[in-house]
């Protein structure tokens, strides 16, 4: 199978990211992590590329600089579709073993099914409509997110997902979460939610997102080493 893997950055996760690769080129032997250029400094870009991991900014991306706009594109960032799946990591997540075996298992399965995305739940039970809750106590204006599970008509009870780790198929419903992200102001997580508002939509009609739960968690390390 063709798999691609893929991270991104802007000039706030540079060494994050090169936490990342690094724990990646140890226990994915042969493999390549790919770094989608985010938003880079000029001397972030010429590392990445002398290194051979950096990736430009595709043209459909290019009108939108925002990070989390250019994640829901990442598969952009490859020059084709001839692949069975593209693999996404957050730059912040660091491997703690090879996952080769399990994004490859996790790959047949999805291939079996028909299923486009496959994604880990985020908090334990938390549902879309309990993360509303927690951030709107919060006093987080979630109104974006809220009009647009309406306009999906989306189910609010279902698991709410993480983004963090994606692995994604070529298809309909990854373009489609691309070109609603795109429509988006910018507003809290809206890439994320982007996908959980559409994600319950599509597992009624077609079975196309699977959840990989919260023991795929454990292939990872996840932290934040903020730039000063």
């Amino acid at each position: 199978m063709d798999i691609r893997y893929l991270t991104g950055t802007d000039a706030n996760r540079f060494l994050n990211t090169g936490m990342l690769v690094d724990s990646f080129a140890r226990h994915m032997p042969g493999q390549r992590m790919s770094v989608c250029d985010f938003g880079m400094t000029a001397s972030e870009r010429a590392f990445w590329e002398g290194a051979g991991h950096w990736l430009p900014v595709p043209d459909i991306l290019r009108p939108y600089s925002h990070p989390w706009s250019r994640k829901a594109g990442f598969f952009d960032f490859l020059e084709d579709r001839h692949w069975d799946a593209a693999v996404w990591l957050d730059a912040d997540m660091v491997l703690l073993q090879p996952i080769g075996e399990a994004v490859a298992s996790i790959v047949e399965d999805m291939a079996a099914s028909g299923q486009s995305v496959a994604a880990c739940t985020d908090v334990p039970a938390r549902t879309v409509q309990g993360f509303i809750d927690d951030f709107n106590g919060l006093g987080v204006d979630l109104a974006p997110f809220e009009t647009l599970i309406d306009d999906l008509g989306s189910d609010r009870l279902g698991p709410y997902l993480n983004t963090g780790f994606l692995v994604v198929r070529p298809g309909a419903f990854i373009e489609r979460w691309r070109d609603i992200v795109l429509q988006q102001d910018e507003w809290l997580l809206f890439e994320q939610n982007a996908l959980n508002a559409l994600g319950p939509v599509e597992i009624q009609d077609s079975q196309t997102v699977l959840f990989m739960g919260a023991s795929k968690n454990s292939l990872f390390f996840r932290g934040r080493l903020e730039s000063a």
